[in-house]
């Protein structure tokens, strides 16, 4: 039984340092597990990038009908194919696409930065950090 415990306790010695040198290592791989997210943006930087970003609304159409930023393109993946020639009408190379949802919580607009980066290759996508909550806070 001894040489059985020794073994885990060898085997223990060795897993901690490396679960550890996996954590803190600065170039750690991207794990299976791990979501993959795009960049999030705060509104006081976005609504200062000149020229203007392109707003996308990832939310369902009733919440876009109810209120959205000025400008703002819909488009969410329910309604992906359908909506996807309007964005793609409004974007122009070299412009910047922030897209937001209800509120941090709401991963809605991952979903579509995600598509934006994944299907249409498309550079410089943010998600609003705090979503259309964080929006209205600011414009009331």
């Amino acid at each position: 039984m001894k040489p059985l415990r020794e073994s885990f306790v060898i085997l223990a010695l060795a897993v901690i340092p490396a679960l550890l040198s996996l954590w803190l290592h600065p170039q750690r791989p991207v794990l299976a597990w791990t979501k993959p997210g795009v960049e999030e943006v705060e509104l006081a930087t976005a609504t200062g990038w000149s020229p203007p970003v392109l707003w996308v609304d990832a939310r369902a159409g009733e919440a876009f009908q109810h209120g959205h930023v000025p400008d703002a393109i819909p488009l969410n993946e329910a309604s992906w194919e359908q909506q996807l020639p309007g964005f793609l009408a409004a974007w122009r190379p070299g412009t910047r696409i922030v897209v937001y949802c209800d509120s941090r919580a709401c991963d809605a607009s991952q979903g579509v930065a995600l598509r934006f980066e994944r299907e249409l290759k498309l550079p410089e996508i943010y998600v609003l950090k705090g979503g259309w909550a964080s929006w209205q806070q600011t414009h009331r």
